[in-house]
């Protein structure tokens, strides 16, 4: 099958890289998504939902396994809503899962020196791109459900995205605010242990509403993952080489004035330059930290107009040239 576009359809560019990336997951499983593309956040929720769905499908189809259904998520989001607190919420989820072995991964937590490891098992026989994908999803969505249930923001500590050695991932990785790291066989997320006795604080009324984009909520509520999704959202942008959103473009993506935008970024003591850079950095520290890429090869796909101008910018930013900082990086990780 050929992957099918929305005809009559001209998504913004500033979402342009993150459809890209999970078009090219769609060509690779060889399945087709008949419904228009996103233009805004709140519509890139739903298109990437259908995404993760269809590509879940595919690979169940795949692996001689049903997938699991929107009716498991559902039963299994209305028995969390009975716990007291986030420690037996997730005993619940726990247990939950066991009853749809196979269909589903298995999960299980455990505490270390005062922190939470809670952790997925895809316990997938065959592992690939796609696979890595979905089940990054799944992580966040068992991280978005714990937030939910406790009405509050779940710091955390530490995130391990399985296998997955792949750069196209980042912006989604950015959504989890936390440091993430690859090469395990198990996904995990790990916050404070004082977070278990948060009480559960939602009901079932307002469950319909949640689970209508979950796990892709964080998509379409600028209240909650503002500074998150512009971060995505650049990042996405220099890892496709392409323009960097500007403020303007940015705010039709989030569809919210430019004026809401500006006093929001304020409140919380940053400013769009600031997270536009803040981004560029980033990206340029992974980019040295590899040895397969060069400084003018780093400096073209960061969108600069030569090396020269990336250095200055590299010097401005931490007061270090780019070859200097990485030397100085593998002269680190060497001694580790």
């Amino acid at each position: 099958m050929k992957t099918s576009a929305a005809k009559n359809s001209v998504p913004s560019s500033s979402l342009n890289p993150l459809i890209d990336i999970l078009t090219a997951a769609l060509q690779e499983a060889d399945v087709s998504l008949d419904i228009p593309l996103p233009t805004t956040t709140s519509q890139f929720a739903l298109w990437y939902l259908e995404t993760v769905k269809t590509l879940e499908l595919a690979l169940a189809v795949g692996a001689s396994r049903p997938p699991v259904e929107n009716r498991d998520i559902q039963m299994l989001c209305r028995c969390v809503l009975s716990a007291k607190d986030l420690q037996e919420a997730i005993g619940l989820v726990i247990e939950f899962s066991e009853m749809l072995h196979p269909r589903n991964g298995r999960q299980q937590m455990h505490i270390d020196d005062g922190v939470v490891v809670f952790s997925l098992d895809t316990l997938r026989e065959f592992e690939n791109p796609i696979s890595h994908l979905v089940d990054i999803t799944g992580l966040f969505a068992f991280y978005q459900l714990f937030q939910w249930l406790i009405g509050a923001e779940l710091p955390l500590l530490r995130v391990n995205i399985g296998p997955a050695q792949r750069d196209d991932v980042l912006p989604f990785l950015r959504l989890f605010n936390a440091p993430v790291l690859a090469g395990k066989k198990n996904y995990t997320i790990e916050f404070p242990q004082a977070y278990l006795s948060q009480a559960v604080v939602r009901v079932n009324r307002e469950l319909p509403a949640f689970i209508a984009t979950f796990p892709c909520e964080v998509f379409g509520s600028i209240d909650n993952s503002l500074i998150r999704q512009i971060e995505a959202l650049i990042t996405a942008a220099i890892q496709q080489m392409s323009s960097i959103p500007t403020l303007r473009e940015m705010t039709n993506t989030l569809g919210v004035p430019e004026s809401t935008l500006r006093r929001r970024l304020k409140q919380a003591g940053t400013s769009y330059r600031t997270l536009r850079e803040n981004c560029l950095l980033e990206m340029a520290k992974r980019y040295l930290q590899r040895n397969d890429m060069s400084i003018d090869q780093i400096s073209r796909q960061l969108g600069f107009s030569d090396d020269t101008s990336f250095r200055r910018a590299f010097r401005a930013w931490v007061d270090m040239s780019p070859s200097d900082w990485r030397k100085m990086h593998f002269e680190q990780a060497q001694i580790k």
